[in-house]
């Protein structure tokens, strides 16, 4: 009987236990929850997510529960309501859906930040009329270069046979490097440049996400891990397009994402927290006429302006509202065609 009794007492002991765990759990989501939703109602997060749905209220409650959704997940659970927000933003900016291979949201010290997929590259250059492919090259393949300039020649056959690229950690161990090729649609002329496994590991290296590995779990989650030879591919085509000559005034999209990834890379490489550092209000004032008189005058995107001051510091509430703002001072597509 004591035997008996001691089973049954420990039965209910371990499910009052996990009953007590589930409580937890959900009292915390509801509170994650509240917090997204008090960012939503933020005046300058409202106004933006009118401009960019055309104030259509079925588009703006789809992104508010997808957003909503991704809070939730493991890995940006710790982020800011207002950081998520503020990169679905910059997607919504870009015209590219969150999904793998176009736009990814990663975390990065307490902060979320923007990167863009191969396929989200190749998306933009195609708007700005460019056609872009990029050649992962790996050890076992026939490869190799000749002459310089103009002159420059390349030879590539993949060795299909050996290769092993959907195995991640064999993608990242046997690369060489990618080949990037842009054809201007107008034209019809051709480039083919050539980015070394070594600049690609350093450009990957500057990604927040890259390398890291959940506490909880000691997986990896970021997309440069999970997806290498895409992302490969992506951080090689974002850098030979912020060097090839391309009149990126006339490409805004593609000019705002180069900006958006720079920036977030720029940061991780100095190895700094985006929750690190706070913004002087007395700054702010200061350099916010500044910045409004850039945005009136063409000179500087807002979104440009909000993700490089977003990503780089620890912005209160009432700070990101006010930067929000600096949509307000865009010129209108007649006023621009007036001036010029």
């Amino acid at each position: 009987m004591k035997e008996r009794f001691f089973i049954r007492f420990l039965h209910k002991a371990t499910s009052k236990t996990k009953n007590r765990s589930k409580t937890i759990m959900s009292n915390q989501l509801s509170v994650r929850e509240t917090k997204v939703m008090d960012a939503f109602a933020l005046e300058g997060i409202k106004e933006q997510l009118k401009g960019l749905l055309a104030n259509n209220p079925k588009k703006i409650e789809a992104f508010k529960a997808r957003i909503l959704k991704m809070s939730l997940s493991y890995g940006l659970d710790k982020c800011t309501p207002e950081s998520i927000i503020n990169c679905g933003l910059q997607a919504l900016t870009l015209d590219l859906p969150l999904e793998a291979g176009q736009g990814y949201i990663v975390s990065y010290g307490g902060a979320a930040t923007f990167d863009c997929g191969y396929k989200g590259w190749q998306v933009l250059a195609k708007r700005a009329g460019y056609s872009v492919v990029a050649d992962v090259v790996y050890n076992c393949d026939e490869f190799s270069q000749s002459g310089f300039g103009f002159d420059r020649e390349i030879i590539f056959n993949p060795n299909f046979t050996e290769r092993k690229s959907s195995d991640d950690t064999w993608a990242k161990t046997n690369l060489t490097g990618v080949i990037v090729s842009i054809m201007e649609d107008k034209t019809g002329n051709k480039t083919h440049t050539f980015v070394s496994a070594d600049l690609i590991r350093k450009i990957i290296g500057m990604s927040p996400s890259a390398g890291k590995k959940s506490q909880k779990d000691g997986k990896e989650y970021s997309p440069h891990d999970k997806w290498a030879e895409q992302m490969f591919a992506a951080k090689a085509i974002k850098q030979v397009l912020s060097k090839a000559p391309i009149d990126l005034a006339q490409a805004s999209q593609l000019n705002e994402a180069i900006n958006i990834v720079n920036s977030t890379e720029s940061i991780a490489q100095q190895q700094k927290s985006a929750e690190s550092t706070s913004y002087p209000q007395e700054r702010m004032d200061e350099m916010f006429p500044q910045w409004a008189d850039m945005v009136r005058d063409g000179k500087k995107p807002a979104m440009s302006i909000i993700t490089t001051l977003s990503n780089s510091y620890k912005l209160t509430s009432k700070q990101l509202e006010k930067l929000m703002t600096l949509k307000e001072y865009e010129p209108i597509e007649v006023e621009a065609e007036n001036a010029e």
